[in-house]
């Protein structure tokens, strides 16, 4: 055993057990150093600082630096600025893209005609003898619930979260993707009608056959070829893909913002109240029958869903550890990396 002294001079010293000479080293607390649970603490937040400058280079997932991470959309960089409107930088490719989409829906909708205008029906059939009634839900009413109601409702909730009256750049790009969300509803609704050419419930009443048994359009005595036309084209239902498509769009938008429960359970039931509304009075208005609105029902469901994950991106799978489309997703930490002290 070695004898130490003590290094203020007072003789008090303290035994250190040792073999050599050279591990006589005073054993000596400093005033202010910490205890050894803070240093473990401290040591860790150094370790964790120290890896997240590591994983900067090798981009390494916040999982892996261990910091808690959400799924947030990055959002798209402004572009021009007016004094109540930012549009995003490529607004104009994006806008650009969802009128070709709307052209070619429009198109196909007033100038292409039904693909098997020679297919036969025959009059003793009970499925397409239904009266031709006036439609519950025009085709101006449907445009509004699907694209303006929807636009409409996103431009005011972002007016009454912001500070100003400014209609931001993400605001933009989501109503950029509502209209693309839709053109692509109404386009695929209107090419799968000209390809199946499916016969309306209502065709007979609109056909006004002369004769009777196993007939074509051409035995019909109605002149108007548009109503003519328009009776081969049941499957699906775009009345019913239509709102479905910008109310899902809508509901997504709108849960993605979060919120209290009672007004996300608002907000995603009212738009769902809203589209299965449109879809049975296409029935009862002897339109189209209950495979096709359910058909519509899920080409807007699909639309609607694809069309918000690529402009916002996907929800963040947990299991594989990655963003579904990580083109438009990316994730930041929840809250800063903090180091608490532990309890006395």
């Amino acid at each position: 055993m070695t004898q130490l002294e003590h290094p203020d001079g007072s003789g008090n010293a303290r035994e250190h057990p040792s073999n050599s000479q050279d591990d006589n080293v005073p054993l000596i607390r400093r005033p202010g150093r910490a205890s050894g649970t803070e240093e473990h603490a401290e040591t860790t937040r150094f370790d964790k600082v120290d890896a997240s400058h590591r994983c900067t280079r090798a981009r390494c997932s916040d999982e892996q630096i261990g910091r808690p991470t959400v799924d947030v959309h990055p959002g798209p960089r402004v572009g021009r600025q007016w004094k109540y409107l930012e549009l995003p930088a490529n607004f104009a490719v994006e806008l650009g893209s969802t009128a070709i989409v709307w052209a070619c829906a429009l198109f196909t909708l007033f100038f292409m005609k039904p693909m098997y205008q020679d297919r036969s029906f025959h009059t003793d059939d009970v499925s397409i003898s239904y009266p031709m009634r006036t439609d519950t839900i025009t085709d101006v009413e449907m445009a509004l619930l699907a694209i303006v109601g929807p636009m409409l409702c996103i431009i005011t909730t972002d007016l009454l979260s912001s500070r100003s009256l400014t209609i931001r750049a993400p605001t933009m790009h989501a109503i950029v993707g509502l209209l693309m969300a839709t053109a692509l509803t109404e386009f695929a609704c209107e090419f799968l009608k000209l390809v199946t050419s499916e016969p309306r419930p209502d065709l007979l009443d609109r056909c006004r056959p002369a004769t009777t048994g196993a007939i074509t359009l051409s035995a019909c005595t109605t002149a108007n070829q548009r109503i003519l036309f328009q009776g081969l084209k049941a499957f699906p239902s775009g009345h019913s893909a239509m709102p479905a498509a910008g109310m899902v769009y809508l509901t997504q938008w709108w849960l993605r913002r979060g919120g209290t429960a009672g007004m996300r359970l608002v907000r995603a039931v009212v738009p769902i109240y809203v589209t299965l509304a449109v879809a049975v009075t296409r029935v009862a208005d002897n339109r189209h029958s209950w495979r096709d609105v359910f058909a519509g029902l899920v080409l807007g469901i699909g639309f609607g869903v694809l069309a918000f994950w690529w402009y916002h991106g996907a929800p963040y799978h947990r299991r594989s550890g990655c963003c579904a489309h990580s083109g438009q997703c990316c994730r930041r930490t929840a809250s800063a990396t903090t180091v608490q002290k532990p309890r006395a």
